[in-house]
């Protein structure tokens, strides 16, 4: 099948006036497509395109709002969770809690169980967690001999509180012994910071009297 386009209507004219003279005229192997913008063609000259379909803006509208529609239907329901609120320390806790912190320097902060847990918060360690980071506690005492020149051998940790907003900090209180005091216990307090590489001893001393 032969196809050919022309760019005016007398080309077309002319043509047609010779394909009227071949022996087959009714053959389709020759078919003539006139183009739609030429003026005067003939529209039964070649098959006809269909119609171009036109939108509707209505009808647009409407498909979009359906759309919409049904996108909101396939979002997932959250709802909200109102135990958020519930979980924050009030005004008066908070206060408290700062004050106990600031006064023992983090040592002895008494029942720490009654604050509603904050991540940022202190929090105690358990006896099975003493043993985790008492390794760390012999080498602070190590250090602290060498300084001061004394003697004294770790028995126990008491208690020990741990805040890990970025580190873990551990506040541990402990029980020493030296043969320059008749191996007499004393109490000792240290702040060790724990990283992924080691650990840093901020602070190692006898625990205050007011303490």
């Amino acid at each position: 099948m032969l196809w050919f386009m022309f760019s005016d209507s007398d080309q077309i004219r002319g043509f047609r006036a010779r394909i009227s003279n071949c022996s087959d005229p009714s053959s389709d192997r020759l078919i003539v497509l006139a183009m739609a913008t030429v003026p005067g063609v003939d529209a039964q000259v070649g098959p006809s395109l269909p119609p171009a379909k036109r939108s509707n803006p209505e009808e647009e509208e409407y498909r979009e709002i359906v759309k919409k529609n049904r996108i909101e239907e396939d979002k997932p329901v959250v709802e909200e969770d109102s135990s958020e609120e519930d979980d924050l320390l009030d005004e008066n806790d908070l206060q408290e809690y700062y004050r106990a912190v600031a006064e023992s320097e983090g040592y002895d902060c008494g029942d720490l169980s009654k604050y509603k847990f904050q991540y940022w918060m202190l929090s105690p360690m358990s006896k099975v967690e003493h043993e985790e980071i008492k390794g760390f506690v012999v080498e602070a005492l190590n250090g602290y001999n060498k300084n001061e020149g004394t003697q004294l051998v770790f028995e126990m940790i008491e208690k020990a509180n741990i805040a890990t907003p970025c580190v873990a900090t551990y506040y541990v209180t402990y029980v020493v012994k030296g043969s320059e005091d008749g191996d007499r216990p004393k109490t000792f307090q240290c702040r060790i910071h724990e990283f992924l590489q080691g650990f840093e001893v901020e602070q190692i001393r006898p625990k205050p009297a007011a303490a």
